[in-house]
């Protein structure tokens, strides 16, 4: 049985082989040839692609040299986080380093705008490190990356009122992260993950469950708007309409 690191890293391993193949334009032959670089190939396109292999973060920064930018799908927080094992609060902050400023708990949350050269998500500031619904609605990869660090953090402190409330959430938000086109291909290997996750506590495991046809629409329908407000509505219209997404989450009757 593959350890929880290991299974992860595998996951990890292919999203970001396949992002390099996708952004690059290369196929995996192509590939090897680049990254052999006129020595003996090693294989080793080959190995990550069947499984029999994780590739290491030594290698990654490796070939972003030849390929800028391509170490940032493999450098996310999300594959830490993912690992069905206990988190301490002090790893956790470590892992979130990049992202977090937990010496300012009212600018706490310091998310990148960008993710590979694109926008992620809004520009909504989220004023508090426990503010689901702010996190949710900004959207994008970080808004369900941050929610999960929170479902992590809440497991570590044992708060499982806060547990419940976030676990709720990350399933709101996850298709934020498995719309993209890194992600979209293996949301269902993701999504079990995170359920894993999510069982960690055992009366948010019985009580919460994720609605899979829900999520299913959510992530391969045409647009998916976590802001409250439409972005199609008009600043000229005098009443504003709000919109609520379709809570994918089955709640267990009493």
């Amino acid at each position: 049985m593959k350890s929880p690191k290991a299974a992860i890293n595998l996951l990890r391993t292919k999203l970001w082989l396949e992002a390099l193949s996708r952004d690059t334009g290369l196929d995996y032959t192509r590939l090897e040839e680049e990254i052999a670089n006129n020595s003996e190939r090693s294989g080793l396109v080959r190995k990550w692609r069947n499984g029999s292999h994780c590739v290491t973060e030594r290698k990654v920064l490796q070939i972003a040299r030849l390929f800028p930018g391509s170490e940032e799908i493999f450098q996310l927080p999300l594959f830490a986080l993912l690992e069905n094992r206990p988190i301490s609060r002090k790893e956790l902050l470590r892992i979130m380093k990049h992202y977090v400023n937990p010496g300012d708990p009212f600018q706490f949350w310091q998310l990148p705008k960008n993710f590979k050269g694109r926008t992620d998500g809004t520009d909504m500031p989220v004023p508090l490190e426990d503010y689901l619904d702010c996190l949710y609605e900004r959207g994008g990869i970080f808004s369900f990356i941050s929610i999960l660090y929170i479902v992590r953090r809440a497991e570590a402190e044992g708060n499982h009122l806060l547990h419940i409330e976030a676990v709720r959430y990350a399933y709101k938000s996850f298709p934020s992260l498995a719309r993209h086109p890194d992600f979209i291909a293996h949301w269902r290997e993701i999504l079990s993950a995170f359920e894993k996750v999510h069982w960690r506590i055992i009366p948010t495991g019985f009580l919460l469950s994720p609605d899979r046809e829900i999520l299913q629409a959510q992530i391969e329908a045409p647009s998916f708007f976590t802001s409250r407000v439409h972005p199609d509505h008009s600043k000229y219209s005098a009443v504003i309409s709000l919109h609520e997404n379709e809570d994918p989450i089955i709640v267990a009757e009493q």
